[in-house]
């Protein structure tokens, strides 16, 4: 059985943690086999105190790529050896329980798949090697796709052990549209290489949402979820996300590859 060492930040309830730690305990329970034995687990009252925690572990770990996590409810990480799930209750307080049993559960799914330093420390793949862009640049670029990976395969194995019903709460969530994403893209007109970034920043629902629809009669439209994006543009995401539904779980440096390969070939 998994073992929790749980800490917490600020005043959290007893009740909000035993809610939490029953849900991780089960999902656990439920992806048995697996190998993981320890799972540290933080619990902040405020969503600024979990940024400013994650802001020194990036800086103390020596991550080079910037942060893209400022709005996550939870996430997940392995820079200290083992696996650790972060959890914002200011977040997670205002949303649909059903969304936020998805995000714990799919935090629970990195933690198996992975909970391994290895998973953070990747190789840069050889479809990046020769791009005429800056470090930080191939950085930010290796991490919005080893994201989109892992998220699809996490999406992948939990819906295959029964839950497909939050974490297509979950990842409708995340598809949401917004006025910010649509502000974004218009202030990356003028500059490619950050219109690439916002393509791939968006492949992480992406790719979780065709995890859930592997042999849908139609595949999801790139453009019904972004309607701000050009066509040729939906077009290249499309075909990019037909072939990301051939991935296996569990051969995820293989998948990276892959995918690094298709951005490179569609988008860059």
């Amino acid at each position: 059985m998994v073992r929790i060492i749980l800490t917490k930040f600020g005043s959290i309830s007893e009740s909000d943690t035993r809610f939490i730690l029953n849900l991780l305990y089960e999902t656990f329970d439920r992806l048995q086999p697996h190998d993981r034995e320890l799972v540290d687990v933080l619990l902040f009252e405020r969503s600024s105190s979990l940024s400013a925690y994650l802001q020194q572990e990036h800086q103390r770990s020596g991550v080079v790529s910037d942060r893209f996590d400022d709005d996550f409810i939870a996430m997940h990480d392995a820079w200290r050896g083992i696996p650790r799930i972060s959890v914002s209750l200011e977040r997670i307080k205002q949303l649909p329980q059903q969304v936020v049993v998805g995000a714990l559960r799919h935090e629970v799914g990195h933690a198996v798949l992975h909970g391994e330093i290895g998973y953070y420390l990747i190789p840069r793949p050889e479809a990046f090697e020769k791009l005429n862009m800056s470090k930080d640049y191939i950085a930010n670029l290796l991490y919005l796709t080893s994201i989109a990976v892992k998220d699809y395969e996490v999406t992948r194995l939990l819906s295959s052990r029964g839950f497909e019903k939050d974490q297509r709460a979950y990842v409708d969530h995340l598809l949401t549209p917004s006025d910010e994403d649509a502000t974004t893209w218009l202030l990356t007109k003028e500059n490619r290489s950050m219109q690439v970034l916002f393509v791939v920043s968006c492949l992480k629902q992406l790719c979780s949402d065709v995890a859930l629809n592997i042999e849908p009669c139609r595949p999801p439209q790139v453009q019904d979820i972004y309607p701000f994006l050009p066509e040729r543009l939906t077009t290249k995401m499309n075909r990019i996300l037909h072939e990301v539904r051939k991935f296996q779980v569990g051969e995820t440096i293989e998948n990276i590859e892959r995918l690094a390969g298709l951005i490179k070939e569609e988008l860059i």
